[in-house]
């Protein structure tokens, strides 16, 4: 039996977010159980989204412009 190609990405994707959350779960019991809550902490260690280059740059442009700085020409 072979499975559709977007029900195994599906597959995938639920087991590498049950993995992540079972690993934030041993790093908030190690420490942060205490602080906050389990969900608190998922928060705040959620994986950031990923900028393109150009994103990057733009943001460091108007962090420049914003500052005594200026990039030179």
């Amino acid at each position: 039996m072979l499975l559709p190609f977007s029900e195994g990405v599906e597959l995938l994707d639920f087991a590498f977010s049950a993995e992540w959350e079972q690993n934030a779960f041993l790093r908030w019991i190690a420490g942060d159980e205490f602080g906050m809550s389990f969900n608190e902490f998922k928060e705040a260690v959620k994986p950031r989204p990923v900028k393109s280059s150009a994103q990057i740059l733009a943001d460091v442009d108007e962090i420049m412009s914003r500052t005594q700085w200026r990039k030179s020409s």
